[in-house]
């Protein structure tokens, strides 16, 4: 369905840009929490619903691994952070998620970037 793979696309390269300027963004739509919070929760559902629903109809399940992969890892890294940002519970993650979620942010933005691209040069790839 090309909707779902305009959605994937779109948020796949926003939580990218999302995650790679940070807070540190002087502009206010990337620093704005409820544009970081809706993309994080948009980016999410999109990379599950990208699980189930392709872009051409090839491989189910290798279809389109890599796009969907990047929207749950994006979309889980905005809402961990969002989560970290507003609450004063520490949250205990293992040392993977730690280094993935946390100290690894900016390689999950920039991964998310390319999937993106690629996603959108080529739909017909099979694990794109």
């Amino acid at each position: 369905m090309m909707q779902v793979y305009f959605l994937s696309v779109l948020f796949n390269a926003a939580a990218g840009l999302i995650l790679i300027t940070g807070e540190r963004s002087n502009d206010t739509l990337l620093s704005n929490k409820s544009f970081r919070l809706v993309t994080g929760i948009c980016t999410l559902v999109t990379g599950f619903l990208k699980l189930f629903i392709i872009a051409q109809p090839d491989i189910i399940i290798l279809g389109d691994l890599l796009p969907a992969v990047a929207g749950l890892a994006g979309g889980a890294n905005i809402l961990i952070d969002y989560y970290r940002e507003y609450t004063t519970v520490e949250i205990s993650l293992s040392a993977f998620f730690h280094k993935l979620f946390i100290t690894g942010r900016k390689y999950v933005g920039i991964i998310c970037i390319i999937i993106s691209v690629l996603h959108f040069l080529f739909p017909r790839l099979s694990i794109l």
